[in-house]
């Protein structure tokens, strides 16, 4: 493997292939632009040299990994450009880089190469520390439909995500929480053991696909086993897990309820919630309000009934970012669930009967509204697409 020295190295350099440490640890991912700063750092962390296995890119094909790097950013940015609220920007932000870091980690662990442990936990403690922070902005976030050319890395986001949010509302231990993170990162990383082109059908899986599919638990649990010293049992049981149903018709080992780890069952309803809720080419996405009562009617089945209330009592029934009509006929936005009381999340009056735009929004805890016969209530979820336009971050 050819060898450079430190003092050597020129900023500006990319390579195709990550950049190592004698001892074969990952300093710098592939295709990373190789700056003056991340050449200090190595000096000050006293490494003479380091190891490459691939060729160094041209400035040419250097200039278009960057420029396709770039493009993407700005798509997906796009979509929050016009958001006011410099906390929903700083999320947005931190949103789409956190996606960039999985894309990185989960690309060079799957290659065999092993990356630092904390360099991973340290993502999942900034996470959590942004969901206890704006985890209704998250959740919203959530709710959009990014990554079209390559969704894979959005989804474990997302999974991440809405894991930490329920591990949260549950008052885990840090050190549970981190487990949690971990868990929901690696159990998609053994997907990228899975053909490109089926990860990418345009058209619906046929079986073989599926057989492919359901072999990821496996390849990432081979995955951990390499460095199994480095993560809890917990972490490799939701790699293994999460596609285990309670009444033992899942896969790969067709364990039953009582077999699966608590955390997996939490991962299984996040997984499913976040594909169900996101289109793809051969499908649409369901709203969010489908995909909870699709969920309920799996209880006992795919899930077990204590990970389904409480996940009923973080998202609610109608998930935050979701449009209703209310029982005075007026349309609104859920802004916040209520905990225990999945039925009646705290809502944002936006529009009257006929659709008009109110000049004050008004917010409601429908919780505050009792059970009277005249008290406001939802009647059900509306789709958006019937309203005036509105930035649905923005009103959160």
């Amino acid at each position: 493997m050819p060898r450079y020295e430190t003092h050597l190295l020129q900023p500006n350099s990319m390579f195709i292939t990550p950049i190592l440490s004698s001892d074969k640890l990952m300093l710098l991912p592939a295709k990373r632009l190789l700056t003056s700063d991340d050449i200090a750092t190595l000096k000050r962390w006293q490494i003479e040299a380091v190891e490459v296995a691939g060729r160094r890119l041209t400035e040419a094909e250097a200039a278009q990994v960057l420029q396709a790097a770039a493009a993407q950013h700005v798509l997906t940015r796009a979509a929050y450009g016009k958001v006011n609220d410099y906390e929903k920007k700083r999320c947005f932000g931190f949103y789409i880089d956190t996606e960039v870091s999985i894309r990185s980690l989960a690309e060079t662990i799957v290659t065999g190469l092993r990356v630092e442990p904390e360099k991973i936990k340290g993502m999942v403690r900034r996470l959590v520390e942004e969901i206890r922070r704006s985890r209704d902005v998250y959740l919203s976030i959530i709710h959009n439909d990014y990554g079209k050319g390559e969704h894979l890395y959005f989804h474990i986001l997302n999974n991440m995500i809405l894991c930490l949010t329920i591990g949260v509302s549950m008052n885990l231990k840090q050190d549970e929480l981190i487990n949690l993170g971990l868990g929901a990162f690696f159990a998609d990383v053994g997907m990228l053991k899975v053909p490109k082109h089926v990860r990418d059908k345009t058209r619906e899986l046929t079986d073989a696909d599926l057989n492919l599919i359901r072999k990821h638990p496996l390849e990432g649990e081979k995955i951990l086993n390499k460095w199994i010293t480095d993560y809890e049992d917990s972490v490799i049981r939701m790699t293994v897990e999460h596609h285990e149903n309670v009444d033992g018709s899942g896969y790969p080992y067709g364990k039953s309820s009582h077999e699966i780890h608590d955390h997996a069952k939490i991962l299984a309803l996040a997984d499913v919630y976040n594909a169900m809720t996101k289109k793809r080419a051969y499908r649409e996405g369901k709203a969010g309000v489908s995909v909870m009562k699709d969920l309920i009617l799996m209880k006992d089945k795919k899930f077990d009934a204590v990970s389904l209330k409480t996940f009923l009592g973080v998202m609610s029934v109608f998930p935050v970012g979701t449009f209703v009509k209310l029982s005075n006929g007026s349309y609104a936005l859920v802004v916040k669930p209520s905990a225990g009381d999945p039925l009646r999340p705290s809502v944002k009056v936006m529009f009257s009967e006929t659709y008009a735009r109110l000049e004050q929004p008004v917010l409601i805890d429908l919780r505050g509204e009792g059970s009277t016969p005249d008290a406001v209530k939802i009647v059900g979820p509306v789709d958006a697409s019937v309203l005036p336009k509105v930035d649905v971050v923005e009103e959160l």
